[in-house]
């Protein structure tokens, strides 16, 4: 097992959305979700640990341990969007100071 976990990145591209790190504050991050000729937005999301990686084109479960974006499925517990950075970081406050457990 590596030493270090991967991390996810602060700025990546995924299925032609460009997404940009703009906050941080532990497992929790907001980022710019933008593309050509549509309004960006801001996606806070819970940052999760996962072994499954794709391999040779083929799922592996027991890789090495990476951050990994929230999916579709679990939108709505790891993962909210907001239209400005001011609602999303007003939403990471709620979460923080909330009794609910956003953990796995």
């Amino acid at each position: 097992m590596s030493k270090f976990m991967k991390k996810l990145q602060d700025q990546f591209v995924k299925s032609g959305w460009t997404h940009d790190l703009k906050h941080s504050d532990g497992p929790w991050r907001i980022y710019e979700r933008s593309k050509a000729d549509v309004p960006a937005h801001f996606e806070l999301i819970k940052a999760r640990v996962s072994t499954a990686e794709v391999v040779d084109g083929q799922w592996v479960k027991d890789g090495e341990p990476h951050e990994v974006y929230p999916s579709n499925e679990q939108w709505g517990l790891y993962g909210f969007t907001f239209q400005t950075m001011e609602k999303a970081l007003d939403r990471l406050e709620n979460i923080k100071n909330s009794t609910e457990v956003y953990s796995d």
